[in-house]
């Protein structure tokens, strides 16, 4: 009976510990390859477009809304590319991006990144440089739309301010691209 018991035990243990291990095993491998252990990263593209839609009705919600979509705008490698919401406050549009990786091969890969990924250091590039305007006919906008406010949070969130008034102005719908990075891994 005690020796079952103990069986019982070390089998739910293993059983514990195997579950956890594939559970945090992608987050370990996702930081193995952007700290670059044991893994070469080389940057593709330094804007591989990422382009949405804004729609009109996003035009006409009131101050203090938040709509959310969680739509996949682009899926591409290990990533998956989601709109995540719109708010508007205090005259401006808040957009949040989100990039999720899923690296489900641990010897070669592609992924989209919002960072600039160097040895052991992380940057967002320039929000300017970074988004840019187009109408549906993919002419580009020219004007300054972007207030700025871009950061990233847990993850890769990317959250950019737009001004109410100056897009209000716009053809509607228009399109919005952004420029990301597009890295491949390869295990050393």
């Amino acid at each position: 009976m005690k020796k079952l018991m103990w069986g019982v035990i070390v089998v739910l243990l293993i059983s514990i510990s195997g579950l956890y291990f594939f559970r945090a095993y992608p987050e370990w491998l996702k930081e193995d390859i952007y700290q670059q252990n044991g893994y070469t990263l080389q940057a593709l593209n330094k804007k591989e477009p990422i382009t949405f839609e804004f729609k009109k009705d996003w035009m006409d919600i009131q101050e203090e809304t938040d709509i959310g979509i969680n739509e996949v705008i682009q899926t591409k490698g290990a990533s998956t590319v989601t709109l995540e919401s719109v708010y508007r406050d205090n005259g401006q549009y808040h957009i949040s991006l989100n990039i999720k990786q899923d690296f489900n091969s641990t010897t070669e890969g592609r992924f989209l990144s919002f960072y600039e990924i160097k040895k052991n250091s992380f940057a967002v590039r320039d929000g300017r440089a970074m988004w840019s305007f187009y109408t549906m006919d993919r002419e580009q906008i020219d004007g300054t739309f972007l207030i700025g406010g871009q950061g990233s949070g847990p993850g890769e969130d990317i959250k950019v301010k737009l001004n109410v008034h100056q897009l209000s102005e716009l053809e509607k719908p228009f399109r919005i691209k952004a420029g990301v990075f597009l890295y491949q891994y390869q295990k050393l």
